[in-house]
């Protein structure tokens, strides 16, 4: 029997909805009125449901990817004379004499080199990988490879072989390469359309987490030392597991599994968890249409992309934006903002503090961006990001050149890394690891983030290969080079790049690459 005050609460109700219905129908009327009783689209599609089942799979992203990419990536920059002194120990204990100083700097760039290397080669055949066995499966897969390598690197000091260190390293890049598509692969289908960006860009500061991680633990007071090296190289094998056991309560993306089974009670039964909610309706007519374009498209490989007229504007935006991560030139303010400290009056010790320090800019631009990418947009934050990297690359070269006095110096140059790092957080960064996913349907769009992947890795390699020689010719004028850069990915955006905010992928692709 229901209460009094339920009764009188649904009679309540029933007379309102009765009084502003009959309202709305009368014609003598002055001014008509929209009925309550009819769903507000608008507010409806921007109603945010971050489900336990959501939640889980970003996290399990998040950490098994994401942060493995990022921790790996700078996990030998702090114990780096740490880790020189081991190889030519090695090398001492095999041969009976050290190594000359330029052979030992050799190994060590071919240390830091094979990573990148590794990389490229995960990253192209990660998209085969994730058509084959699907993106869930292709994940859980991975992370045998970082437990391995990660194993191999913990156990370099015990065995004695700077070989297992260097291999380890080739290895958890491959790692990394498979995970820098796969992830904002699986992220970009399980994901609502108005917080993709948010999503997505929650995968750079995954990548951001890592690297500040790595270089707090590399400290010498932590595990950056000659004692407890191996620990910090094998801490990869937890964000491995982890993600092995988050990904046992993930389902596959909904757009996969109707792919492959065309079960649509199965993928129903998938968004409504991801959703939380019993209509799903929407969500799945989007899907199935985009389901029946794509069995009249052929899926193809990394090397049949190249072939299609069609795709060919969204895979050279891909490729531009992908190259961006590394020529905006991030990577000259990590590396050369010990130097800039040390030259001011620093200690070393001290300057290595402040250039961890100065890393919690990106943390901060990547906060900004997940808060405002699906307000603003992906092309107005990609464009102040890019553009606010080259003024405070500028302003840095300039200050370093300019400015006599050290604590002047010091001051101005933390200043302007704080915000190269911010605006790098806020654009460049998050953003190219999510919006290739955007600008491609389902048959091509795995190969088209290998391609994108690619990219990034290559650009990575590279720049670790000719940035010390860079240095030596250009010395701080390095960062107005990369300034051009910036000026150039601004011009580029502003042209060529589409808004993809709040837009399905099928009207993405109908609105801007169907020509």
């Amino acid at each position: 029997i229901p209460s009094t005050s339920s009764a009188r609460n649904r009679i309540f109700r029933f007379g309102i909805a009765k009084t502003r219905t009959s309202e709305m129908h009368d014609p003598l009327s002055p001014t008509p009125r929209r009925s309550v009783t009819q769903p507000d689209v608008e507010q409806e599609f921007h109603k945010v449901k971050y489900t336990r089942c959501l939640l889980t799979c970003v996290a399990a992203v998040w950490i098994g990817s994401a942060y493995q990419i990022g921790y790996n990536m700078g996990v030998v920059n702090t114990p780096s004379a740490i880790l020189l002194h081991f190889h030519n120990k090695t090398h001492y204990l095999k041969d009976g004499y050290g190594m000359a100083y330029t052979v030992l700097n050799i190994l060590w760039s071919l240390t830091v080199a094979i990573f990148a290397f590794g990389g490229i080669i995960g990253a192209v055949f990660s998209g085969e990988l994730a058509d084959r066995i699907g993106r869930k499966r292709a994940l859980f897969c991975n992370n045998f490879i970082a437990i391995f390598a990660a194993s191999l690197m913990g156990l370099a000091k015990l065995l004695e072989s700077s070989s297992a260190l260097i291999v380890g390293r080739f290895i958890i890049g491959i790692n990394s390469g498979f995970n820098t598509v796969l992830g904002p692969l699986y992220l970009s289908e399980i994901s609502p359309d108005h917080i993709r960006g948010k999503i997505g860009t929650l995968f750079q500061l995954g990548i951001i987490v890592g690297i500040t991680s790595s270089e707090v633990l590399g400290l010498d007071e932590v595990l950056g030392n000659i004692a407890t090296w191996p620990y910090l190289l094998a801490i990869p094998v937890g964000p491995a597991i982890i993600q092995m056991l988050m990904l046992l309560y993930c389902p596959e993306t909904p757009q996969y599994v109707l792919s492959t089974t065309e079960n649509q009670y199965k993928t129903k039964t998938i968004l409504q968890k991801l959703r939380g909610e019993a209509d799903v309706s929407k969500d799945m007519d989007e899907i199935h249409q985009a389901h029946l374009r794509d069995l009249s498209e052929r899926k193809l490989t990394v090397w049949q992309l190249f072939t299609e007229h069609k795709l060919r504007k969204p895979l050279i935006i891909s490729c531009v934006l992908s190259s961006s991560v590394m020529l905006t030139g991030i990577d000259s303010v990590v590396y050369y903002s010990s130097s800039i400290f040390v030259d001011a009056g620093l200690a070393t010790n001290i300057a290595n503090y402040a250039s961890v320090a100065i890393g919690s800019g990106a943390l901060l631009g990547n906060v900004i961006s997940a808060r405002y990418m699906d307000r603003c947009g992906r092309r107005p934050m990609y464009l102040i990001g890019v553009g606010g990297m080259a003024v405070c690359m500028m302003m840095l070269t300039v200050s370093v050149q300019c400015l006599q006095s050290n604590l002047a110096v010091l001051v101005a140059s933390m200043l302007c890394m704080i915000g190269i790092n911010a605006t790098y957080g806020i654009g460049p960064g998050p953003i190219p690891y999510f919006i290739v996913a955007e600008m491609f349907t389902k048959g091509p769009r795995a190969a088209a983030m290998s391609v994108a992947g690619f990219v990034n890795w290559f650009f990575n390699f590279l720049i670790g290969l000719v940035f010390e020689i860079m240095l030596d010719y250009l010395d701080t004028f390095v960062f107005l080079l990369f300034a051009g850069a910036c000026l150039f990915y601004a011009i580029y955006a502003y042209k060529c790049l589409p808004e993809t905010k709040d837009k399905s992928i099928d009207e993405i692709v109908e609105e801007y690459f169907n020509d």
